[in-house]
């Protein structure tokens, strides 16, 4: 469901729901599944500036590694996560090389290198199986076992009755828990209260 659509979503007849995902999710999912910790910031990497050729901002170097290690997880080889990830900068107004971008990523590489199987290996596909089996687990508990109507799952999203956020985000993390064995450090985004358009009145009521 794109974004487009979802924004004439209504839930139980309200005109309003809370957006809950997992903050970092696929990066902590390659630490977790190895049953190792994940980094509270995993894209905040402290490098030595005077080693790289492109200098930039902190926030400028923290949205490179964001990309690029996300890049890495879905490429299934170096040349496509590089390319892919200049091509996604560059619409965010970052502009790199691909030397440079090349640079980056062998920071990233060394930097997790514990995880480094993640990297140009299409794991992004695998870590689509625990999304899959989280969120059956929560939609479970709570639609399954707690009779809760008023909940969508969308990707590793869940959309929710405002009144449910607090039993929704304790389900996610139990989910998490029980699945990966881990707790997330980082735990969950709340994107906040999303609305219907002024135009539309909700007129289907979920039971």
């Amino acid at each position: 469901m794109n974004k487009q659509l979802r924004q004439y979503i209504s839930i139980d007849c309200s005109p309003h729901y809370i957006k809950l995902d997992f903050a970092g999710h696929h990066f902590a999912l390659c630490h977790h599944r190895k049953l190792m910790s994940a980094p509270k910031d995993a894209y905040q990497i402290e490098i030595d500036q005077s080693l790289l050729i492109d200098k930039r901002n902190d926030d400028e170097f923290r949205k490179i590694f964001k990309q690029l290690a996300l890049t890495a997880i879905n490429a299934d080889n170096w040349k496509d996560t590089i390319t892919a990830t200049m091509e996604k900068l560059e619409k965010k107004d970052i502009d790199l090389k691909f030397q440079d971008c090349s640079e980056f990523f062998k920071v990233l590489r060394n930097r997790y290198e514990d995880i480094s199987d993640c990297f140009n290996s299409d794991c992004g596909i695998r870590l689509m199986w625990f999304d899959s089996e989280i969120i059956e687990a929560v939609v479970h508990d709570l639609m399954v076992e707690k009779r809760i109507p008023a909940v969508l799952s969308v990707h590793d999203e869940i959309l929710c009755h405002p009144d449910y956020v607090n039993l929704v985000y304790d389900e996610m993390i139990t989910a998490y828990r029980k699945i990966l064995k881990r707790d997330l450090k980082n735990a969950l985004k709340n994107k906040g209260l999303k609305s219907l358009p002024d135009y539309i009145k909700p007129t289907i009521t979920i039971e």
